[in-house]
């Protein structure tokens, strides 16, 4: 009799062991949180049916346990703290992996973005327009590359410092955001100089979102800068075909067509005169 009872005891320990596991993920799970408490509700029934055939055994009826029963409740108990601990270390893994995949999110977004205003890097850009470049010399398309200049920032991040010109740079980065599509590409080119990726779209709509941009100067003019200062933007406007010579050659472009623009008293667009005929009608 007392064999089988120590059998017993030991499973009641593993059912312990079990609830141990258990407890820590309780308080930390940010999943199948009341799954885990009822795992624990049922580990005590458990430990409570356990104690009862003790008390029973040896108040009542001691020919009520034999080893046969001892050994269910041994193997119960060790079961119920196997599957605990293992389920334990499965959720330790799936969480590295969960920090590890955040890590690497982390990581990737720090190497593809602009610290400063959150758009795409001018890194990140030459690998998006060499993707774009490719895709297009397969098939047909064209990609509708915008190069923006912001007019007076030289003058008002020498008046007001250079805090301040990060501040108006940024703003500009998220007005962008805010006026273009989610599918189309924003990048800080470098300084004050952003480009404007659009997929096959008409000239109309070229110029159309080249207003918005210069509209969002305006914009940041009455929120942030005094009454005797002034931002605008320049947009030059071009296109990436299949027969652009290199995606340096379209950049080119399009900066010239931009300088133009500033030429032309700034906080204007112009398009690329060898380009004009090939836009979508």
């Amino acid at each position: 009799m007392y064999f089988t009872l120590i059998m017993i005891i030991i499973g009641i320990f593993f059912l312990l062991g079990g609830a141990i596991v258990v407890w820590p993920l309780i308080k930390k799970a940010s999943y199948y949180h009341y799954q885990w408490i009822a795992n624990l509700v049922l580990i005590c029934f458990f430990i409570g049916s356990f104690l009862f055939v003790i008390v029973y055994t040896l108040l009542i009826n001691e020919f009520f346990t034999n080893y046969f029963y001892a050994t269910l409740f041994l193997l119960g108990g060790f079961y119920v703290f196997w599957m605990s601990y293992l389920s334990s270390k499965t959720i330790e893994k799936i969480k590295t992996m969960d920090n590890l995949k955040l890590e690497y999110e982390k990581i990737r977004y720090n190497a593809e973005h602009d610290k400063l205003t959150g758009c795409f890097n001018r890194h990140y850009l030459m690998e998006i327009l060499d993707n774009r470049f490719r895709k297009i010399k397969l098939n047909t398309g064209q990609l509708t590359v915008m190069f923006v200049d912001l007019d007076g920032f030289k003058k008002i991040n020498d008046e007001y410092g250079h805090d301040f010109g990060d501040q108006i740079l940024q703003r500009f980065g998220q007005l962008l955001k805010q006026q273009l599509r989610e599918e189309d590409i924003i990048a800080r080119y470098g300084g004050d100089e952003f480009v404007v990726l659009v997929e096959n779209i008409p000239l109309t709509k070229a110029k159309s979102i080249g207003q918005k941009i210069i509209q969002t100067t305006s914009r940041i003019t009455k929120e942030k800068l005094p009454n005797h200062s002034s931002l605008g933007c320049s947009v030059g406007i071009t296109q990436l075909t299949k027969n652009s010579l290199s995606i340096n050659s379209v950049l080119k472009k399009a900066d010239d067509a931009c300088y133009k623009a500033k030429k032309n008293h700034g906080n204007t667009i112009w398009v690329d005169d060898n380009m004009t005929s090939s836009f979508l009608d």
